[in-house]
């Protein structure tokens, strides 16, 4: 009897404890939510150019890293979430960010070192551009756990539908992703 109530009071943890939005899992520092819209909080330089070689920030991910390497190592050999990824360009963050109505709805791939995991549900992962901003691969609560996939600074390439006002700001509704088994150096 004991076992069952316990099991009845995990699965109300579980419905209840789901994706919160509060400073343990919100959207990474690089954006900001206002009325439903994300705001960048920072420019890229106009004169900046990546470099592989970055030096790590404070969490340990490099700002930028030979992103085709990474790409392919985890479209070739990273874990494949839910369906996989079909297609064949990645759309850049900050002209999705830029571009909100013309993309929204619409089916995209983007690509970066994740920087962000929910830590309520583990329902999205941060993915960070090459010009810094971030978008969240966001799943249904339960549908997949990215703290139990992935770690700061892995490779992520994921695939969904653009959808500028979600839950945690402007985030794909994830339909699939590879991620790589290794940090971005």
């Amino acid at each position: 009897m004991n076992f069952k109530l316990l099991i009845a009071a995990a699965g109300v943890a579980l419905a209840l404890g789901g994706c919160k939005k509060d400073k343990a899992s919100t959207t990474p520092p690089a954006a900001t939510k206002t009325a439903n819209k994300t705001t960048p909080t920072s420019k890229p330089s106009a004169t900046s150019k990546p470099t592989a070689t970055s030096k790590p920030t404070a969490s340990g991910i490099p700002k930028t890293c030979d992103r085709a390497k990474y790409a392919k190592l985890a479209l070739e050999q990273g874990t494949k979430v839910m369906a996989g990824v079909s297609m064949k360009d990645s759309t850049k963050q900050a002209d999705l960010l830029a571009s909100m109505t013309l993309y929204s709805g619409k089916k995209v791939r983007i690509e970066g070192p994740i920087v962000g995991i929910c830590q309520g549900a583990g329902c999205w992962a941060a993915v960070r551009g090459p010009s810094g901003k971030h978008l969240n691969l966001k799943v249904k609560d339960g549908v997949v756990d990215f703290r139990a996939l992935s770690k700061l600074g892995y490779y992520a390439v994921g695939e969904g539908v653009f959808t500028p006002t979600g839950h945690h700001g402007a985030q794909l509704a994830l339909s699939g992703a590879m991620i790589s088994k290794t940090r971005c150096q």
